[in-house]
């Protein structure tokens, strides 16, 4: 039994312990499910490797592993794009679903590779742009985050001092089918005994069921 690390489940119990993309032709909103529902309803349409479950969150477990993915290139121009291929080594991920009056209000993939290295973190970003870009339909928005370290570097120059915090990246996918914003975020570890490692994570929001604001701000610090 794989079990999520220890001091990312202690985030999230403490934070939560209290109160395809769209649903159009039955169209799940994320993996399987729909936003609103029950945690039953969640459990019974997951098929993932469930490690934790309480009232208000499920955890469970996505393998990784050797994958042969087909994609297509943002188009140039002239509006054309190009499908391409390629194998890839698909990291782990921690799946979280977290839920508010009993409802589904957001979903998050964190990436769970302790021995990768930082450019192994912004190829992930990068092929998870490209991902879910193509199955939006929608461009992100992209921002860098310095907080108060002042850089002029390009950040795809030093992926390093992401994992060390100098810089954090982000981009969103907002209002997907009026549905869902999608964030996904790059930056370091937020517990001291992870210093100096980078973490990805993309969080899957529900519009209609959202989490109340203090939970959902508090993912968005710990993972």
């Amino acid at each position: 039994m794989r079990s999520i690390t220890s001091a990312v489940l202690l985030a999230l119990l403490i934070s939560i312990a209290t109160p395809s993309f769209s649903t159009e032709n039955n169209k799940p909103d994320f993996r399987q499910v729909n936003w609103g529902m029950s945690r039953d309803e969640v459990m019974k349409h997951e098929n993932a490797e469930k490690v934790k479950e309480t009232d208000s969150i499920l955890v469970y477990f996505i393998k990784g592993g050797p994958k042969h993915h087909v994609f297509h290139t943002h188009p140039d121009f002239d509006g054309k794009s190009m499908e391409m291929s390629i194998d890839i080594d698909v990291p782990d991920y921690n799946l979280v679903y977290l839920f508010q009056d009993g409802k589904l209000g957001m979903a998050i993939m964190h990436m769970d590779n302790p021995k990768a290295k930082p450019g192994d973190y912004l190829d992930e970003l990068d092929f998870k742009d490209d991902e879910i870009t193509e199955a939006t339909g929608k461009e992100p928005k992209g921002m860098a985050k310095y907080g108060k370290n002042k850089t002029e570097d390009a950040i795809y120059d030093h992926p390093e001092r992401i994992c060390s915090g100098i810089y954090a990246v982000k981009l969103i996918w907002p209002d997907v089918n009026d549905r869902t914003n999608i964030p996904m975020e790059l930056d370091d570890r937020k517990s001291a005994e992870d210093k100096s490692e980078c973490t990805l994570s993309i969080f899957y929001e529900s519009v209609k069921h959202p989490l109340d604001p203090a939970s959902s701000a508090k993912m968005h610090e710990v993972l």
